[in-house]
């Protein structure tokens, strides 16, 4: 309730300054004023807490009688208590106040560097230090600077009396923010989905918001009747943020059916592999228009480079919880049984703080799966160690935020590896790792599938060195795991991760210090193998291994000890099946010693699912042959391995790297790793058409300012970068 209506009811305040006359004096002196309208009630209410009070608060400081006054309302007749007339006055004050708290609010929540909600209940965009430090400083000014008080009957000087206000209406904003916080967390962890909503969440806030505001205004002497006038009327003020906070341009989105977000992207999204429009565009999902009178390259004629939109690309149907899957369950699953077994399935619950934003979770889970796209596409270089060239350039991406609803996340790359890079996802003071793999397709016992799956058949038992899964898309429209971020020894009971994976016949194959993090957490899985498999030595043993069930799936790794006569037969064998096809291209690397050889094998597995992106990885074996450039252009065919292919453009030959380049610019999501290879391209014409080309691309600049190769005579040379990663994504406000 408004604290100059309790006030005046109390005896505080003079009638003259109060929103409401007093109820209580109503029905005590039985003086009943003529009924008005329902309309006029909430009308006239609504103008007086909105505008006449607000403004006759502020004048009364200048004019500490009270005389001076606005004069646009009248002071609200008081109507007989629980009437129609007392409701919709009760509810036009409200109404008006709480108008009045989100103006404040925006404006208290810039004096602390916040953009503050428009619900109480969808403050997780927040720390909650900062929320409840926003509800304090605009409860303060609300009814220490913005509500008339009187002095006469509680014998304290006019500032004091404005102080003691502040502190109240400081304590009542901050209990209504804070319920919410508290009601929103509970019912995202309980799965209360009554509790999730944000018009129940909010209105419930304001009871105990109500009552504080009574017992302090009286202090602690509130009737009955005082209670629930006050309750009442800040669950009507919480409602009312909650109706104005969904009502958000935003949030209408948010509304759509389970459905129709699982499919639904926002107009400002543009996916990296939507299909290439034919326009010149600044954005990821559209094509760059060839230049009138320049002939396309040479390759592309000879071979018509197939489009993502010509092949399909899966999306996610839905989002399975872990405990439901891993009771499906009967063994560890290898990479190819868990992608049968998910299909096209997402598995996981997202964390409360990525939730808290207005979002569902399958809207918010089709924003990782953005998120990932875009840092594939601009950030997933080669590991250096391994590799060499500008595709295994680290660029230096910088920190930057990304929009999840209403909630602000900071994105931050950690590390990176052979097969992914990690990145520190922060929401609500709260670290997550999010792990964005190379290449989503990859069947391997490293890679998305396999790791997802570990994580999902691991749930089922209670392990106290292992860090908290919590999502993951681990297909082509997604490829991310998200964990808890571990920066300190974690403290869990069960058993240790050795012995339950003895338990299952399995050892963690790559078990050392870059898999485990503080207090010997173990924080990536990938590596998961049988206990023993004993290396075969012919042709014979190793179709043997392959027609294994468990062993089979390290039986692309354990080669090295087939004959040489026989290597080229089994790797080629190898890749008709798929539980291993991933592991080929590796292995052809390290054992044929023919670049002729090699090429065979590549070839096949470029043209083979879950093998195609490790092929393309493995290109650099090749430079200096010609097989390079035609398997270049046979990877770039193939959404599975463009991207690691247009990674592999400065290991042509010069004289090809220009025409490599056009060829990489016709699909969106390969455009920034092949506007790296521009600076391997000598000074002159064709320099200067690719630094044209690229420069009308989003993702394209980014890579060249992040290289220091954007000309200074660029308007958009200035363009923050990190800025521009959001525009890229989509996912700014």
């Amino acid at each position: 309730m408004p604290i100059e209506r309790e006030n005046q009811e109390r005896g505080l305040v003079k009638e003259v300054e109060s929103p409401f006359p007093s109820t209580l004096d109503l029905m005590h002196s039985g003086q009943e004023k003529k009924p008005a309208n329902l309309l006029s009630s909430f009308g006239n209410s609504f103008g007086y807490e909105l505008i006449e009070a607000r403004v006759d608060g502020v004048l009364q400081i200048f004019d500490q009688t009270g005389k001076t006054r606005l004069g646009l309302f009248d002071v609200p007749e008081h109507e007989k208590f629980a009437s129609p007339n007392w409701f919709a006055q009760q509810l036009g004050g409200a109404a008006g106040t709480a108008v009045t708290f989100l103006l404040l609010r925006k404006a208290a929540g810039a004096a602390i560097a916040t953009k503050t909600e428009s619900s109480a209940a969808a403050i997780g965009s927040q720390s909650l230090r900062q929320s409840l430090t926003s509800a304090a400083l605009t409860g303060g000014i609300y009814q220490g600077i913005f509500t008339p008080s009187d002095t006469s009957k509680r014998g304290l000087d006019f500032f004091t009396n404005r102080l003691e206000n502040a502190g109240i209406g400081a304590a009542t904003f901050t209990t209504l923010v804070g319920s919410a916080h508290g009601l929103n967390y509970l019912g995202k962890s309980a799965n209360l989905s009554w509790l999730r909503n944000n018009i129940v969440n909010s209105t419930a806030s304001g009871l105990p918001a109500g009552f504080v505001s009574a017992e302090l205004s009286t202090r602690g002497n509130a009737s009955g009747q005082e209670l629930f006038e006050s309750m009442f009327t800040y669950s009507a003020i919480g409602g009312v943020m909650a109706g104005a906070h969904s009502l958000r341009p935003a949030n209408l989105k948010a509304m759509m059916s389970k459905s129709q977000l699982a499919d639904s992207t926002p107009k400002s999204v543009e996916r990296l592999v939507e299909k290439p429009i034919e326009k010149t565009a600044d954005r990821p999902g559209e094509r760059l228009a060839e230049k009138p009178r320049e002939k396309p390259p040479e390759q592309s004629r000879e071979k018509p480079i197939e489009r993502v939109s010509d092949r399909q690309v899966g999306k996610v149907a839905e989002v399975v919880p872990i405990a439901q899957l891993a009771a499906e369950m009967k063994t560890f699953p290898d990479a190819h049984s868990f992608k049968q077994q998910l299909g096209n399935r997402a598995v996981g619950t997202l964390p409360v703080e990525l939730v808290n934003g207005g979002l569902p979770q399958a809207a918010v889970f089709k924003k990782l799966d953005d998120l990932a796209i875009m840092l594939r596409s601009v950030d997933c270089n080669l590991p250096s160690v391994k590799k060499q060239g500008l595709g295994a350039t680290d660029l230096g991406l910088p920190e930057f935020k990304v929009q999840l609803g209403d909630t602000t996340v900071g994105v931050k790359r950690v590390g990176v590896g052979e097969t992914a890079s990690v990145y520190r996802l922060t929401a609500d003071g709260k670290d997550f790792a999010f792990k964005v793999v190379h290449d989503p397709a990859r069947i391997d016992v490293h890679g998305s599938y396999s790791e997802a799956g570990a994580f999902t058949f691991l749930s089922k038992y209670p392990i106290r060195d292992l860090v908290k899964f919590h999502a993951s898309n681990p297909g082509s429209s997604g490829g991310w795991l998200l964990n808890d971020f571990v920066t300190k020894p974690v403290n869990q009971t069960g058993l240790e991760l050795r012995e339950v994976l003895a338990k299952n016949k399995l050892v963690l194959g790559d078990d050392w210090s870059a898999n485990r993090g503080p207090g010997g957490i173990v924080w990536d899985v990938g590596g998961i193998e049988p206990v023993s498999v004993v290396p075969p030595k012919s042709l014979a043993e190793f179709r043997d291994l392959l027609n294994s069930s468990q062993d089979r799936m390290i039986a692309g790794r354990k080669m090295s000890s087939i004959d040489n006569a026989q290597v080229k037969d089994a790797l080629m064998l190898a890749l008709d099946y798929p539980q291993v096809s991933g592991q080929v291209p590796r292995s052809a690397a390290r054992l044929l010693h023919d670049k002729n050889e090699l090429a065979d094998v590549l070839r096949k597995a470029l043209n083979t699912p879950g093998a195609a992106g490790r092929a393309a990885f493995e290109l650099d074996y090749l430079k200096g042959t010609a097989h390079i450039k035609e398997l270049y252009y046979e990877a770039l065919k193939n959404p599975e391995s463009r991207i690691e292919a247009a990674k592999q453009i400065d290991r042509l030959a010069p004289q090809d790297r220009k025409q490599a380049i056009d060829a990489a610019f016709k699909y969106p999501e390969s455009r920034a790793m092949a506007a790296r290879a521009i600076a391997s391209l000598p000074e002159g014409p064709d320099k200067t058409k690719a630094m044209q080309m690229a420069e009308q691309d989003m993702s394209a600049r980014i890579a060249l300012a992040l290289q220091g190769n954007l000309p200074k005579a660029s308007d958009k040379a200035s363009h923050p970068i990190s800025e521009w990663l959001t525009e890229h994504l989509g996912l700014g406000r």
